[in-house]
């Protein structure tokens, strides 16, 4: 038995050695490294700094091996030039700076024509010139670059050019300045002598910081997109950009104009804080060219020294919001259109609206100034009106329907000629209800309490030639309904003191007066006027002159007048 199980061992182990030895004799000759060099995996050529000044004139990946720093030798031109195409040159976290004795006149120059080099990670500082001057190549870009105190621009690119996570602060001249379709994200430009970012058409600039830069923080020329930057304290202007552009999620504060948008422009979920005014710019959150057609939406202007939006001719806004702004919440330029849109606290008025303008669905409250001023032509539809001093108000033939306007220091409505009201309710204002000029309307309307004092101001009042019908005028300090020569007044319920008609050849029919003792339920005291088929509550007085034209019998609310020819 013994014997039967050595045999068995020593035949497994001749057939572990059968299946899986390797051969006994290796090839001939030297043994071979079988990994690749540094060189062989990305060759690349260092720059060691007693070489400065230095020219590459090969394409090819270089890198640092320590700062670069200028002195009375070597500080008399470009630290760097590339004069080759397709460069890569890595800073690796040093520094090309200038000394007390002396300072290069640009860290990198990329000569003319030699495209493609990309500059990364380390600082450049103090030179006279820019930090990094590529303005006549092509393609080029700084990644994670530093450009500080240069005498220049801190970054100067030319078109397509990518300028990512970089910062530039201190230089004399521009922060950042690409040419066209360039773009530039995630960088800071600070305290610049001129502009922070400045890029040219269809470049985008996204995830910036431009802060106390002298002039304007960020701005662009058409076609550009501008998202989720923030611009602070620039005095001249927060973010500029030129026609046709786009700017989305940004934010201004405490520049001199926070916005400023040309013809065409798209602007949707931007906020606009505090802004001054200063040198010589206007103080608006938002402002457009005067051709204006700017798209806005969804954007708020809060607390700048003059409007919170002055949008130009055909611009539009959409759910925005002007708030506690020195002047006034929005002025909208001739056919400009507000829609959903909330105008509070401002020291001026809250929507001032040029010719053709219109304001839909807006709101208006706690303004110094009035509520809306409509010139000739605007229109105000389905907007309110509250604690303004003025209500809505026009000097020209304005249209206002299914609007409210409740509780102004002056007046609610306070229209001017051949303007129209319908479908609106004036409420608890100080002065008149609502007020019409000379052939204007006032149709299926409501003035409820309105006027301080006992026969103060009138529900309604309009001028010569105008129309008062389907409306409701109750418990007004003065007449419910107040008109002049030549004018209609029908179909209308008053409560209260009732219909003064202050005039000749005016038709007054079809009207239920409601009152107590003491009220008078139709005041027509002159003469050829048409009065028929009104209604009056029994207690009221009926004051209309016999010189007036009666129609029938009339049959008031409670009792039996008999004519009103006879009733004085």
């Amino acid at each position: 038995m013994k014997a039967m199980k050595v045999s068995c061992v020593l035949v497994a182990a001749s057939c572990a050695g059968v299946s899986f030895g390797g051969p006994l004799n290796p090839p001939a000759g030297p043994v071979a490294p079988t990994l690749k060099t540094l060189d062989d995996v990305e060759p690349r050529i260092p720059i060691d700094p007693s070489e400065a000044p230095y020219v590459i004139t090969d394409p090819g990946s270089y890198y640092l091996t320590g700062n670069i720093t200028a002195d009375a030798g070597v500080g008399v031109g470009v630290a760097i030039t590339i004069d080759a195409p397709d460069v890569t040159l890595d800073l690796r976290g040093f520094a090309i700076q200038n000394s007390l004795d002396s300072a290069f006149t640009r860290g990198v120059l990329v000569q003319t024509n030699q495209d493609n080099a990309v500059i990364m990670n380390g600082t450049i500082r103090g030179t006279t010139d820019d930090g990094i001057d590529a303005a006549n190549a092509d393609r080029c870009q700084a990644l994670g670059v530093r450009a500080e105190a240069c005498g220049g621009r801190g970054f100067e690119f030319g078109n397509y050019a990518l300028v990512l996570g970089c910062t530039a602060e201190g230089c004399f001249s521009d922060g950042i300045d690409v040419g066209s379709f360039s773009v530039v994200a995630d960088c800071i430009a600070a305290n610049n002598g001129v502009n922070g970012i400045r890029a040219e058409q269809g470049s985008t600039v996204a995830r910036c910081t431009s802060a106390g830069n002298a002039t304007t923080g960020i701005s662009g020329s058409s076609y550009c997109v501008f998202d989720a930057c923030i611009a602070r304290g620039n005095p001249v202007i927060g973010i500029q950009a030129g026609e046709q552009s786009t700017v989305t999620n940004c934010t201004a504060r405490d520049c001199g104009t926070g916005f400023f948008m040309s013809f065409g422009c798209t602007v949707s979920n931007c906020a606009s804080y505090s802004n001054d005014g200063g040198q010589n710019a206007d103080g608006n959150g938002f402002e457009t060219v005067s051709s204006g057609s700017v798209a806005f939406s969804n954007c708020s202007a809060v607390s700048n020294a003059l409007r919170g939006f002055e949008a130009g001719s055909g611009s539009s806004l959409e759910g925005c919001a002007a708030r506690s702004n020195q002047n006034d919440g929005f002025f909208l330029g001739s056919g400009a259109s507000a829609r959903g849109c909330t105008a509070a606290f401002n020291s001026g008025d809250g929507f001032d609206c040029n010719s053709g303008a219109v304001v839909d669905g807006c709101s208006s409250a706690n303004n110094d100034g009035n509520g809306y001023i409509l010139d000739a032509g605007a229109i105000a539809r389905g907007c309110s009106a509250r604690m303004n001093t003025i209500g809505f108000s026009s000097t020209g033939s304005a249209l206002v329907s299914g609007c409210t306007s409740v509780q102004n220091d002056q007046r609610g409505f306070d229209l001017g000629d051949a303007s129209r009201v319908m479908d609106s309710v004036a409420h608890s204002n100080t002065f008149e209800g609502i007020v019409v000029g000379n052939s204007g309307a006032v149709v299926e309307c409501t003035a409820t309490e309105n006027g301080d004092k006992d026969g103060g101001p009138d529900g309604i009042s309009t001028g010569l030639g105008s129309i008062v019908r389907g409306c409701s005028a109750a418990n007004n300090a003065g007449a419910g309904i107040r008109v002049f020569d030549f004018s209609f007044v029908e179909h209308n319920l008053t409560r209260g003191r009732g219909i003064s008609v202050t005039a000749t050849h005016t038709r007054v029919s079809d009207n239920v007066a409601w009152g107590d003792s003491g009220d008078t339920a139709f005041g027509v005291p002159g003469g050829r006027n048409y009065v028929i088929r009104n209604h009056a509550s029994s207690l009221m007085t009926l004051g209309i002159n016999i010189n007036n034209h009666q129609g029938p019998t009339d049959t008031t609310i409670d009792a039996v007048l008999g004519s009103l020819a006879n009733t004085q």
